[in-house]
């Protein structure tokens, strides 16, 4: 999982909320590898760990286990603080079943996964999180979050 280049976690929850309720927007999670070079192999291994929640506890429990990484998402300068152990336990919490996710969380074993999600995200020009596409076009008119919610929300009424 990559870190937030912006603290997207400011940005008012309602407003989003509101537009997919509306059905003005679709919301979905893709992650990918964007720090590990930097940071170690945590977003590898939180991505792999967030597909295989996906694939054995379906997407309702992934959006909550996606929600728990980013609240216990590590420093920059400590990205490998979090081990394949601690990932396991968030997957748990999140109400994924332990023995269906336990080997491969442990293993790291999507790994092409994360491989091709990361490629799919560098060949649609995505070099931050979160982004936003608009008619399938970066989204990015705002010099702050609340700056961004709020020209996104005037761009869809």
């Amino acid at each position: 999982m990559p870190l937030l280049r912006r603290d997207w976690s400011r940005a008012p929850a309602t407003t989003s909320r509101r537009l997919a309720e509306d059905g003005k927007v679709q919301v979905e999670y893709r992650p990918f590898d964007l720090l590990s070079g930097r940071v170690g192999d945590y977003p590898i291994r939180a991505a792999s760990a967030f597909s295989v929640v996906l694939e054995k506890s379906g997407p309702e429990v992934a959006k909550k286990f996606h929600d728990l990484l980013y609240e216990n998402q590590p420093s920059e300068e400590a990205g490998d603080s979090v081990s394949n152990e601690d990932l396991l336990t968030l997957a748990v919490k999140a109400g994924a079943t332990e023995s269906e996710v336990k080997d491969a969380i442990v293993n790291v074993s999507n790994k092409d996964w994360v491989t091709k999600a990361t490629a799919e995200a560098q060949s649609n020009n995505v070099s931050s999180t979160p982004t936003i596409l608009l008619d399938g076009k970066v989204f990015d008119d705002g010099r702050t979050v609340d700056d961004l919610a709020k020209n996104l929300v005037d761009a869809l009424e």
